[in-house]
Order: structure tokens, then sequence, then C-alpha cells
């Protein structure tokens, strides 16, 4: 399922990614040296030593409806896991070398396990990431029946 960075610093900046890339992204960053501690449920923000970026616990709430806690509720990636992701994905950025090949090599090549996220992706991703601390949480798929 597709995942929605939104950043807590500013609302207004949101990225969806698939869940392919974004667990690209987090492969790529981990090769580069990025260690999370985790995102964080709300519910476990009373246990949080580490920093929270400055927000209180009371107001990361705002905004969003906190049903009971499970698998699928937002969940905070801290300031510090924000700004290190930044730093790992900035160093694979400096080392990526994009493909000279034409379109067409797209339409025809084997799909593979370990391909790069694509440039926009990790732009956009630095970017959201740089602002500190951000939720993620799935993106549900919606089809209409078109009727």
């Amino acid at each position: 399922m597709p995942v929605k960075l939104n950043s807590q610093k500013n609302p207004s900046k949101v990225l969806i990614l698939t869940d392919a890339t974004w667990f690209g992204l987090l492969d790529l960053a981990e090769e580069y040296g990025w260690n999370p501690f985790g995102p964080v449920l709300p519910g476990q923000w009373h246990a949080l030593e580490a920093d929270l970026g400055g927000y209180d616990p009371g107001d990361l709430a705002s905004g969003y409806a906190m049903p009971e806690e499970d698998e699928h509720s937002p969940r905070l990636v801290t300031l510090d896991d924000a700004l290190n992701l930044a730093d790992a994905l900035e160093k694979a950025l400096q080392d990526y070398e994009p493909l000279n090949v034409p379109a067409s090599f797209y339409l025809f090549a084997p799909k593979t396990e370990d391909e790069l996220p694509g440039l926009g992706a990790i732009s956009e991703t630095l970017e959201i990431c740089r602002l500190g601390a951000f939720w993620i949480e799935e993106y549900p798929l919606t089809h209409d029946a078109g009727g």
C-alpha cells in the first residue's frame, strides 16, 4: 500500500510514494549509514527519550484523529531520524549515476529487485526530511466504481 509522508512543521508539505519506492529509499539510506530509532506511535511518546524536535506530544496529535493505536495508525518519524535520513539520502544522491538508455529500455527491461528509486523520489523525500519530524501513514487506494 502506498505511504503518505506529511511534514509536522509544514502540514501542507505532503509526499505520497509507492511502497516499493519507500522501501527502496529506506534500503538505500541504510546502505549509506542511516541507523534509525524507528517511527513512534503516539502512545509511545511518554517512553521516548529522544528529542521530538521541540514538539510537545500533546501538540503532535493535532490534526490526526487517533483511534486505537494499531499497525495502521500514523507514526511520527522523529527529528533525529528525519535529519539522519536526509544526510544518508544526500550521500546516495551524490553517488547516483543515472543510466543513459533509450526510453524504450524501460518498456522491455525486466524488473529487478535492486532498482534504485528515481531521482525525483529521492529529492522530494530529502525536502520532507529537511523540514524535520514527519508523519508516515498508509495511503489507501480508492477505486471509483464509475457510477
